[in-house]
């Protein structure tokens, strides 16, 4: 009776550990797309911002600024209310853009990489869903529980071990004291 529970535990080990190297990669495949720094999508939005900073086009860097703030509140924080407050600050930033007394080529370009910085803004903020940055959710938060319930398997398994190996130990000095008994008679 004991095998079958030992065999079943070790079953869901199996299919524990499986699980985890399918989140894990998945993880990994994640983070990587993310980036940091200057790479990935990290990367590619800083470049855009950059342009943007570097450039000579008559800007409101007080906007800018005020963008660039609300972006690493939200990736210090992983708070919704930051997604908000970037969204209203580019924006405002894309409106001061938009008035100036520019020709129309080089205002399309800013404005071109504004919108590109945004839209890879929120692409970040989907992958930081997906791996559940700060959450309790997403990726993280299923190897965790993951972890746990293979931790509980585990110890179910040696429980049941200890147990069927004390009482094969039983049965074992049961049948040495009845050879010597015998022996003796």
């Amino acid at each position: 009776y004991r095998e079958v529970e030992v065999i079943s535990g070790l079953k869901d080990i199996e299919q524990n550990v499986e699980k985890t190297d399918v989140l894990f990669e998945s993880l990994i495949n994640n983070l990587l797309t993310r980036g940091f720094q200057d790479y990935g999508l990290v990367g590619e939005m800083r470049s855009y911002i950059h342009n943007i900073e570097k450039s000579d086009y008559p800007k409101d860097m007080t906007l800018m600024l005020m963008v660039r703030r609300h972006e690493k509140d939200y990736f210090l924080r992983k708070q919704e209310k930051y997604i908000t407050k970037l969204e209203e600050a580019v924006s405002l930033f894309r409106y001061n853009i938009s008035k100036k007394n520019v020709p129309p080529l080089r205002k399309a370009e800013m404005l071109n990489l504004v919108d590109k910085y945004e839209d890879i803004f929120h692409k970040l903020v989907d992958i930081d869903a997906v791996i559940g940055s700060h959450t309790g959710q997403g990726i993280r938060s299923q190897l965790a529980n993951l972890a746990k319930s293979g931790t509980e398997n585990v110890e179910n398994v040696h429980s049941q071990l200890v147990q069927m190996e004390s009482v094969k130990s039983r049965y074992l000095r049961r049948n040495i004291l009845l050879v010597l008994t015998c022996g003796i008679i």
